[in-house]
């Protein structure tokens, strides 16, 4: 999946992946709205579509005040119609949790084979930079970072092999 996807309810279903139907913001008159957390995947769906299209999906809501009792009527519903228990539930929950620190994470990975650099997310969502974009990359991090590395040549934009020349500018000095 590109960095561009969007990831529906309908695609996470697909895969299989288990999900619960958590408290969501309350509204006067209504109650709680349902929201639908996944497995191992950060964030939140909310129920339904607040549309008037026909045939869209129904908001579903805990219809009361009380958060607590909402609560209990969603542990409720993952025993009656899932099938999980309390604890499968608050796992599930647990999981998404996890998902949201894990996203924030970013794995970068050089292929000396074939000079590639890919990074990926806590999604798994994976880039991949040329070269050019890599050392970009890298130098806006170490500067970001206040670490070392080495610079662009001001003349040639060459990356630097010294201090202060890029090796390739001397040449056409002295020539």
């Amino acid at each position: 999946m590109s960095a561009n996807e969007k990831i529906s309810v309908g695609d996470l279903l697909d895969e299989g992946r288990r999900f619960v139907l958590e408290v969501g913001e309350y509204y006067e008159g209504d109650g709680f709205r349902a929201i639908i957390v996944f497995e191992d995947h950060p964030g939140y769906f909310p129920s339904g579509e607040r549309t008037n299209r026909e045939g869209a999906a129904p908001v579903l809501w805990w219809p009361t005040d009380d958060r607590d009792s909402a609560q209990k009527m969603a542990y409720s519903h993952s025993e009656k119609v899932l099938g999980l228990s309390r604890m499968d539930h608050l796992r599930i929950v647990g999981s998404s949790i996890g998902a949201q620190h894990k996203a924030c994470e970013v794995v970068v990975e050089y292929d000396p084979g074939t000079g590639d650099t890919h990074l990926r997310n806590g999604y798994g969502v994976e880039m991949r930079l040329a070269q050019e974009q890599a050392v970009a990359l890298y130098q806006n991090l170490a500067r970001t970072l206040e670490l070392p590395c080495r610079g662009n040549c001001s003349e040639c934009g060459s990356l630097l092999e010294y201090d202060d020349t890029c090796g390739w500018c001397d040449l056409d000095d002295a020539s």
